[in-house]
């Protein structure tokens, strides 16, 4: 899953909205987990530093990583992978 600082800004917005309309106390934490969880959400997307050794170790015309990549990291490999688009031409037929 990917958020878009903007998207994430809105989101923060609406949950500070439905925070003046919940009583105190099971809602409120509710509203807490939300946050966190999306706090959880902005840490996998990728580094600028990412995203530049991505494209310089993959990038092409045919490989592509958006300035917003989301990223998935494998601690137990020693690395972390970075989304990426591949391009695949049209074959006879269609795709």
């Amino acid at each position: 899953m990917n958020l878009t600082p903007e998207n994430v800004a809105k989101i923060e917005a609406a949950l500070e909205i439905a925070a003046r309309f919940v009583n105190r106390g099971s809602d409120s934490d509710c509203i807490a987990s939300a946050r966190r969880a999306m706090a959880e959400t902005k840490e996998l997307d990728a580094t600028p530093a990412q995203i530049e050794q991505a494209r310089a170790e993959y990038g092409s015309d045919e490989i592509e990583i958006d300035d917003c990549a989301s990223t998935s990291p494998a601690p137990d490999s020693g690395g972390t992978w970075v989304a990426a688009w591949v391009w695949l031409a049209d074959t006879e037929g269609g795709n």
